[in-house]
């Protein structure tokens, strides 16, 4: 940030923002959206499910693109055994137009055992039916403490 100027006083004021109208929108089909809790007494596992809204289907009717995205998340732990604690996670987002479509999915999780947390995710991509990119991660971060 630079110092203050005399000169400043001299400058004109700025505009009010210019922006385009919003495109149409119609919404094709809604998006998942829930919280739930899952109990298994047997084992004393719990999860809790979140279903997160990301605005489902819909087309941009000017351009006749049709989009999607959806989030899964479940974080999971068995009653005292704190290192049961798990995450795991799913994404998915698509768009097409006539013959042509793609989607991208996400997969995420995270686990941990005493001395670390344990991450692997993949991305995958699919232009129609065929993969086109594919990638993992794995790495471990030591708990530190924690």
């Amino acid at each position: 940030m630079r110092a203050p100027r005399d000169e400043d006083e001299e400058l004109a004021a700025f505009q009010d923002p210019e922006h385009s109208l919003p495109l149409e929108i119609e919404e094709t089909e809604a998006g998942p959206q829930g919280r739930a809790i899952r109990r298994e007494l047997a084992t004393g596992l719990v999860e809790q499910i979140f279903d997160w809204d990301l605005g489902g289907a819909s087309r941009l009717v000017a351009i006749e693109l049709d989009t999607s995205d959806s989030s899964h998340t479940v974080y999971s732990i068995v009653e005292g055994d704190p290192l049961s604690a798990a995450v795991h996670f799913r994404a998915i987002s698509g768009m097409g137009r006539g013959d042509w479509s793609m989607r991208s999915q996400v997969t995420s999780s995270m686990t941990s055992d005493r001395e670390s947390f344990h991450v692997e995710t993949r991305l995958e991509v699919h232009e129609g039916d065929e993969r086109v990119f594919s990638r993992e991660w794995k790495f471990a971060i030591p708990r530190d403490h924690v």
